[in-house]
């Protein structure tokens, strides 16, 4: 199995575990930020709980749009950025006291299976190949000095 396939099937996971999870949080804000942050101490503010649901959503459909429409490389750097994401959600989870262990587990190895997956996309994947200049799509281009 090569990197590309492997790559495809973790953020394929990944891209549609998400968009469940904003589903969730768009449908139940209040009730879903336990779960998240790993504490039923907290008073969840259903704004934050709606813009976690539509970030998520959003970033699981662009993964599944990249991924539908083999942009195995785009798919790779927008994985590589996203990873981010996690990794915002368990520095805020850690900010505002609340379990050390779902930060690390939930949110921190997300971050590491999108960066896993979108390096796995980019090793299996050429780059695109960019037109010498002053040629476009084969033909040779002369200018007032001569041949370029």
């Amino acid at each position: 199995m090569n990197s590309r396939r492997i790559g495809t099937a973790l953020l394929g996971a990944v891209g549609v575990g998400i968009a469940v999870v904003g589903s969730r949080y768009l449908a139940d804000p209040v009730g879903q930020v336990p779960g998240y942050v790993g504490s039923t101490t907290l008073d969840p503010a259903v704004v934050a709980g709606n813009a976690k649901g539509v970030r998520d959503l959003a970033a699981g459909g662009a993964v599944t749009v990249l991924l539908a429409a083999r942009q195995w490389r785009a798919a790779g750097w927008f994985a590589v950025g996203a990873a981010t994401i996690p990794v915002g959600d368990m520095l805020v989870v850690l900010a505002q006291g609340g379990s050390v262990l779902t930060a690390l587990a939930v949110h921190g190895a997300t971050a590491l299976v999108v960066l896993l997956a979108g390096v796995l996309l980019l090793r299996g994947s050429a780059p695109a190949t960019v037109p010498a200049r002053g040629r476009r799509a084969g033909r040779v281009v002369t200018s007032a000095v001569g041949r370029v």
